[in-house]
């Protein structure tokens, strides 16, 4: 129908950037600096691991994190060869994602300091 087209390309319109994987299944003890050592050799940006810091209720809870690559061939190449790979004993899902202008932290341009977006 016209409506779900109209959907389509705004969700289309939205879409800002591809470089992105989601890891979850992490190890409550791990830390942005542990995903980092993870993801050596693939070019994750400066500050561009986001613990979500929300834990899974799962019986033995666990992390999840977003990370910003420079691009979206590299957060693909990253999510293809390290899923399912163990960190602190752990197998984690590493997948690729997208971020939305709604999704994207908004950057204060006075101080270049994240805002989470409203």
């Amino acid at each position: 129908s016209g409506s779900e087209v109209e959907a389509m390309k705004r969700v289309a319109e939205s879409v800002v950037d591809k470089a992105f994987v989601s890891i979850t299944g992490a190890s409550m003890q791990t830390t942005s600096e542990d995903i980092h050592a993870f993801l050596k050799g693939y070019n994750v940006l400066v500050n561009g691991v986001e613990d979500l810091a929300v834990p899974s209720r799962r019986k033995s809870p666990t992390k999840s994190f977003v990370v910003h690559f420079s691009s979206e061939d590299e957060a693909f190449q990253a999510a293809r060869t390290k899923h399912l790979k163990e960190l602190f004993g752990k197998r984690v899902n590493v997948a690729t994602m997208y971020c939305t202008t709604h999704h994207l932290p908004r950057r204060n341009t006075t101080t270049g300091n994240l805002n989470n977006a409203a």
